[in-house]
């Protein structure tokens, strides 16, 4: 995985879509902390996470829902939900992203678990403070 912190990444090869990590100005990549904490968890797990990342990005991010859905009453922010099954009592790995076009990337700006059918408020804003200090501190708009 590719972490993005400025404006310095270049256009994907061949127009082919890239997922890149959100980077914090003190090097804090939160996709890769989840990821990392998820690895000594449960491998399985992980494994299913890295499956479905390397689908979003070889399918060019049109995985269908309910595998990758638009969030709701946001302008710039997509969920990729991973299932183990769709037991509805499942909590189940997500990561909040948004497609950068221009450069075409999948931002990854957060990850959690959660059972609810929607984002939890507290992980929506959580992202939302990401990518707005992603959007200030680069330049780049979603």
């Amino acid at each position: 995985m590719v972490f993005v912190s400025g404006p310095t990444e270049d256009a994907s090869p061949v127009g082919r879509w890239r997922n890149v990590s959100y980077e914090a100005e003190n090097g804090d990549v939160p996709v890769e902390r989840f990821m990392k904490a998820v690895e000594r968890q449960d491998i399985f797990e992980w494994e299913r996470i890295d499956n479905a990342l390397r689908a979003l990005e070889s399918l060019d991010g049109s995985l269908d829902p309910p595998y990758n859905e638009k969030v709701k009453n946001d302008e710039v922010l997509w969920e990729l939900r991973i299932y183990r099954d769709f037991d509805a009592d499942e909590e189940i790995p997500r990561i909040l992203y948004a497609p950068l076009l221009e450069l075409k990337r999948h931002v990854l700006f957060h990850a959690f678990r959660s059972k609810s059918s929607t984002v939890p408020q507290v992980e929506l804003r959580t992202a939302r403070l990401l990518v707005n200090e992603y959007t200030v501190r680069t330049g780049r708009r979603f």
